[in-house]
């Protein structure tokens, strides 16, 4: 089966400890900074899946996965230091999922996946993803 997502994801805050770093071009001793990371990824594949009432899936895909970066935080003055600005990437994505579905009737399906995502930075710092899905999903199977 082909398939295209579009997933929107959030990533927690990150934080770096004892860093140097300069505000407003002055030195400030080293502390924590703290920045958030939000994405889009579009992808583009198939997913493969057996059986009717358990149905074990198996989901590869690719395409661009978008980035924004949030302003990084020099915890002790709660400023953005230098270097550290908002910045928007644009990276080539892929994906592998597995997962197990149960189909609760005909056509209302309830499943659960894990899966993983690497990407191949074009203009930004590399990004590795764990991921874990729920859905609940309605099939519709076209008249032949």
């Amino acid at each position: 089966m082909l398939h295209a997502e579009l997933a929107l994801l959030e990533t927690s805050v990150a934080r770096y400890e004892d860093m140097t770093a300069t505000v407003g071009g002055a030195s400030v001793p080293p502390g924590a900074i703290e920045r958030i990371t939000h994405a889009a990824q579009l992808s583009l594949g198939g997913e493969l899946r057996f059986g009717y009432r358990l149905i074990p899936t198996l989901a590869v895909g690719v395409g661009p996965l978008i980035r924004w970066r949030a302003a990084g935080i020099y915890v002790p003055l709660g400023t953005t230091p230098d270097g550290f600005d908002d910045e928007i990437s644009v990276d080539l994505a892929a994906t592998v999922r597995v997962g197990l579905d149960v189909r609760l009737r005909r056509r209302w399906v309830f499943g659960a996946s894990v899966g993983a995502t690497q990407a191949v930075p074009l203009d930004g710092p590399a990004y590795q993803a764990l991921e874990a899905y729920g859905q609940l999903a309605y099939f519709w199977y076209p008249l032949i």
